[in-house]
């Protein structure tokens, strides 16, 4: 995604990456209208809990949950 180039050439990915980066000197506005978009701030650890969630659904149903 980081790589991730729009069709007018603009490089979307490393934006987001730069803004991620950025956080803690954004404007709160700034934030807000990105939080308002839904954006992701931390996609690794979003990754994580939905893994974390994948097992937990898995032990539940299966043998690990006897």
């Amino acid at each position: 995604v980081q790589d991730h180039e729009t069709k007018s050439r603009f490089f979307l990915g490393g934006w987001v990456s730069g803004v991620r980066s950025k956080k803690d000197k954004l404007y709160p506005e700034k934030v807000s209208r990105l939080g308002a978009l839904g954006f992701d701030w931390d996609p690794d650890a979003t990754r994580w809990k939905k893994n974390l969630e994948k097992l937990r659904k898995f032990k539940k149903s299966n043998i690990w949950s006897r």
